[in-house]
């Protein structure tokens, strides 16, 4: 199986997304609900958005995350999981994850590194990104790109 398309994702509220394919593109796309919506509105947000965006994928890598700033972050994180690997059973486009340490020293060497050099070497290696998601998409989608290199197309 030859894969033309990887999709990285950093699941957050803020999540952070890239492509590989035909040429890398990445933003940050918002989940967040107000109060005027039902408890699983970002639920319900998160897999619209994989319809929308990563049906043409091949191959989806994410940031597995043990470790939460706090409990919505937790809660968050787990029901876009969830979700995400549901799609991915439905769908039958495979999944895996990265540990964050791993991620973070593929990108910049340092495996603790913080938000803000994370955003830097994106800028080195030439990416505009906006904030931290966007950068943490682009390390995980260089990690998958590596990682599968045998398998790109």
């Amino acid at each position: 199986m030859k894969l033309q398309k990887i999709l990285a994702l950093d699941l957050a509220l803020n999540c952070g997304w890239a492509t590989s394919s035909p040429k890398i593109k990445f933003g940050t796309a918002t989940f967040r609900d107000t109060r005027f919506d039902g408890a699983g509105i970002r639920f319900l947000r998160f897999e619209q958005w994989l319809i929308d965006n990563g049906s043409d994928a091949d191959l989806v890598v994410y940031e597995g995350v043990m470790n939460h700033s706090s409990l919505d972050a937790g809660h968050s994180y787990g029901g876009y999981l969830a979700i995400l690997l549901k799609w991915s059973e439905h769908t039958r486009i495979p999944c895996g994850a990265f540990p964050v340490g791993t991620i973070k020293k593929f990108w910049t060497g340092n495996g603790a590194a913080k938000k803000d050099a994370m955003i830097k070497e994106a800028h080195r290696r030439g990416f505009n990104v906006s904030d931290d998601n966007q950068a943490d998409a682009l390390a995980i989608l260089h990690l998958g790109m590596q990682s599968y290199a045998g398998l790109l197309g």
